[in-house]
């Protein structure tokens, strides 16, 4: 039906499914993948960011032949709390974690695989109490007070 509306605009949509159980993908022109590999799964393991999110995206386009981007990833930091070495929700942790990730990027990008990804999220913002939350979101690449 969004085709139908407008055939100009590319459609997309998030998903976080594996390729083999996403049954809305073949519909789209651009895949947008939601991935926290060693955050919600593995915590804290960033050796594993690299060869995971590269297996994945790659089976990905092989499936599809489409597009990709990721356009959610991150690991929330709790604004001086440090750790030698990087420990999750450590200022170090969260910046070796988005480095690892930008790695795998660069390198799937150089090969065609990858167009772009979207950081969850710009800031820090506040949510409902919880155990998986200290005080609110802390995925921003900036506190609340943009720091």
């Amino acid at each position: 039906h969004a085709r139908s509306l407008d055939p100009s605009r590319p459609i997309t949509f998030a998903t976080f499914k594996s390729p083999d159980k996403d049954v809305v993908a073949p519909f789209v022109d651009v895949l947008m993948i939601n991935r926290y590999h060693a955050w919600y799964t593995n915590t804290g393991q960033i050796d594993i960011i690299e060869p995971t999110i590269e297996r994945d995206l790659i089976s990905w386009y092989r499936r599809f032949r489409k597009p990709i981007m990721i356009s959610e990833y991150g690991a929330d930091a709790v604004a001086g709390l440090h750790a030698d070495p990087p420990y999750a929700f450590t200022e170090e942790f969260q910046s070796e974690y988005i480095s690892k990730y930008f790695s795998t990027f660069d390198k799937l990008r150089s090969v065609r695989v990858f167009i772009g990804e979207q950081v969850w999220t710009f800031s820090d913002f506040m949510t409902a109490q919880g155990v998986t939350r200290v005080y609110g979101n802390k995925k921003g690449l900036f506190t609340r007070q943009r720091q």
